[in-house]
């Protein structure tokens, strides 16, 4: 990822955070997402705490694994209508016959 300018690092390792939570699809430990991430396990624990207060991750309570949070659900809904795939299959549904029970 090149950078054109000055930007903010804490963003930059919680994207990696973010992505490895999404690509793994599946609750994932803490040693597992850092290794994912390429990021020391404590750095790691730190980006994962202020995600989960912002809804960014959440951590199940019963075993400990981390996994995507509903802010993070919430914006992949709400940037879905505005990619190319979501347009095209819109307008299929848009050429529905209308007659079709």
């Amino acid at each position: 990822m090149a950078n054109a300018g000055r930007g903010i690092k804490s963003i930059e390792v919680s994207g990696r955070v973010l992505s490895a939570l999404m690509e793994a699809g599946e609750p994932m430990m803490l040693r597992d997402i850092a290794e994912q991430a390429d990021l020391k396990p404590a750095l790691c624990h730190a980006c994962l705490t202020s995600m989960k207060d912002v809804g960014l991750a959440h951590q199940d309570p019963a075993t400990g694994l981390y996994h995507t949070g509903h802010f993070a659900i919430q914006l992949g809904r709400d940037g879905w209508p505005r990619t190319r795939a979501f347009r095209r299959q819109s307008r299929r549904f848009t050429l529905w016959p209308s007659n079709w029970g």
